[in-house]
């Protein structure tokens, strides 16, 4: 009787630790989900929330994508971001005005003997560019050439509104106008005529930037 309860009693034991092949395989499946380490996933940042990158370097520093300066405004030369550009064309057979006596700007009156002299008109723009210095001279067949500047684009109502001007300044009544101080965005608008309504002919307006 004793034999028969320890035989019992062992086979008991092998049955709880030795369960054969398919007990160990349902061990296998249900402790497949303990891990003692950690494995190859992503690990959350520790604030819980999504993971942030370096971004594009972009810092309170950056003004943002350039702003685009827009098309020049219709009638405009664009002035030289360096050096010079020349404009040329021919006063005569064209329009006229009663110049004024531009000897500075504003000017005080109209000339005496300027009435009815052919003129043509250049606008000159600093669009898109910065700012800079300007000097301008003409030469050609105008005997005794004038140049009168103006603010804006056009001719102004109130021609005596002159910023500056100049009679005889590049010599062998050439007028040339110099030391013109543009901003970024300024337009000026710029006559080319003569002393009186005898003095026209082709020209060469040369505009060089300082």
């Amino acid at each position: 009787m004793f034999l028969s309860t320890s035989c019992a009693q062992g086979a008991s034991r092998r049955s709880a630790y030795d369960a054969g092949p398919a007990q160990r395989a349902d061990d296998a499946g249900r402790f497949a989900g303990l891990d003692a380490g950690p494995d190859g996933g992503t690990i959350p940042p520790r604030d819980g929330g999504p993971g942030v990158d370096g971004g594009s370097g972009v810092d309170g520093r950056d003004g943002g994508p350039s702003v685009d300066a827009g098309p020049t405004p219709p009638g405009c030369e664009l002035l030289p971001a360096s050096g010079s550009i020349t404009l040329g064309g021919n006063t005569g057979g064209g329009l006229t005005w009663d110049r004024p006596y531009a000897e500075s700007c504003p000017a005080g009156s109209i000339s005496s003997g300027g009435s009815d002299v052919p003129y043509a008109t250049h606008v000159l723009c600093n669009h898109g560019l910065p700012a800079g210095t300007f000097d301008l001279e003409l030469s050609g067949s105008i005997d005794d050439s004038y140049l009168v500047v103006y603010d804006g684009l056009g001719l102004p109502a109130n021609t005596l509104a002159c910023r500056t001007a100049d009679d005889d300044g590049a010599g062998n009544g050439q007028a040339r106008v110099s030391g013109l101080a543009l901003e970024e965005g300024d337009a000026v608008t710029v006559v080319v005529t003569g002393f009186n309504r005898g003095d026209w002919g082709s020209y060469a307006l040369t505009v060089t930037r300082r």
